[in-house]
């Protein structure tokens, strides 16, 4: 990875020029990084917006820790399912098409889930969101990886800043709207936020220039296929699986450590937590920058051991010394989220929407995983077992990075 650039990249690199002019810094401003900001945020402004809520769900429809979290989880395997599927329909269809349309449409269940008399149906509108959300997550990333190719990671981190900014809004909405009126309107102005956030990024984003259609859905499934055969490309699904899987276990079950005592903190008084959030809004442009000095491998382990111990600080007692545990955790997994997502674009040599839905399934079953492990955890011994759970996952990442990303089991060039 670290040879020359072809002809072809270089060419494809002053294509761009004017977005990354000296060496990948940015002179002035560009339009649709504030498309690919609110793709991000118009999505993950939804995904985990009912975190706060987990303590009220579990007592007001008597449920268990893990079952209230299943709001989540709900989500993110609908998220995990749908992602290659959303990924096939992408490289036959195009990239905007199907991102502002996703955009749209996932306004319908997010509203919906204003009509929610039981927590079943709850978690049925809450799986009709994830089933939307493949369709900008995934072909988000592959737009990305193809429109600015060799120059993608400072739009690749516009991208991700805008999830970050939206997973801290969509909680701090449900927090505030929950703390005056019924929790069901929260819902109602995240659906608005979602329309706005469309009409932006329908206008923002131009038809994608360099996407290749590729209209014979079979030769797509046996391309996804053979993307398994590709070690690096593994690794980084691996890696994907440990970011969400992480960041879950930690965000729902903190959640409940801060209900219960000695913190007793309320649904609006916890999705104030979540703004240690605002600290990866700075945190991953500056990765996308170091991506390009130091590499996915370097990055990776130095988002891996900050976030680790960001979640070894939050087993003080002290509540201070729990948020800033949580904000070192949190910056930690940003920064692997934006190495991961950046890799996956480098290490795909083709069908590069199915390989990026493929990362979002890998992705999102991390998160499914991280909220229904992460309960039986919690239930078997409480906060310390979710740390140690957490770290035992973030070893297997940083293994899989170390052995996988290197030159020798990466794929040549097509």
């Amino acid at each position: 990875m670290n040879s020359d650039p072809s002809p072809t990249e270089t060419t494809q690199s002053k294509t761009y020029e004017s977005l990354l002019p000296n060496d990948a810094t940015v002179s002035k401003f560009d339009f649709r990084l504030l498309g690919l900001f609110l793709a991000g945020f118009s999505t993950f402004i939804d995904m985990y917006a009912p975190q706060p809520l987990l303590p009220m769900f579990r007592q007001l429809f008597h449920l268990s820790a893990a079952t209230a979290s299943s709001v989540i989880s709900a989500t993110t395997t609908a998220v995990a399912l749908a992602g290659p599927f959303i990924g096939l329909l992408a490289d036959r269809y195009g990239r905007k098409n199907i991102i502002t349309f996703s955009i749209f449409l996932l306004t319908v269940p997010t509203m919906g889930a204003a009509l929610s008399h039981s927590f079943g149906e709850l978690v049925i509108w809450r799986t009709l969101q994830g089933v939307c959300l493949p369709g900008i997550i995934a072909v988000t990333m592959a737009y990305i990886s193809e429109e600015w190719g060799k120059g993608a990671g400072i739009p690749m981190s516009w991208y991700i800043s805008g999830t970050v900014l939206g997973g801290l809004s969509g909680r701090l909405v449900v927090g505030a709207v929950t703390s005056v009126a019924d929790w069901r309107l929260s819902f109602v102005a995240l659906g608005i936020l979602n329309l706005i956030g469309g009409l932006v990024v329908w206008k923002a984003l131009p038809k994608a220039r360099n996407f290749v259609s590729q209209p014979d859905i079979m030769k797509g499934i046996r391309s996804m296929a053979g993307l398994f055969r590709n070690p690096a490309l593994i690794a980084t699904y691996v890696v994907a699986f440990s970011v969400l899987f992480c960041l879950v276990s930690v965000f729902n079950y903190m959640t409940f450590l801060l209900h219960d005592k000695p913190y007793n903190l309320k649904p609006g008084q916890i999705s104030n937590v979540y703004l240690v959030y605002l600290v990866g809004v700075f945190i991953t442009p500056l990765a996308g920058k170091m991506l390009v000095k130091y590499g996915s491998q370097k990055m990776l382990v130095l988002g891996l051991v900050v976030s680790a111990i960001g979640a070894l600080i939050t087993l003080v007692s002290p509540l201070y010394g729990i948020i800033i545990g949580l904000t070192i955790c949190s910056s930690g997994i940003f920064i692997c989220q934006a190495t991961g997502s950046n890799r996956v674009g480098q290490v795909a040599t083709g069908a590069k929407s199915t390989a990026s839905g493929l990362y979002a399934t890998f992705y999102y079953l991390g998160g499914s995983f991280g909220a229904q492990v992460g309960g039986i955890a919690w239930k078997g011994g409480g906060w310390p077992s979710v740390v140690s759970l957490v770290i035992g996952v973030q070893v297997l990442a940083a293994a899989m990075g170390l052995i996988f990303w290197r030159k020798r089991f990466l794929p040549k060039p097509q």
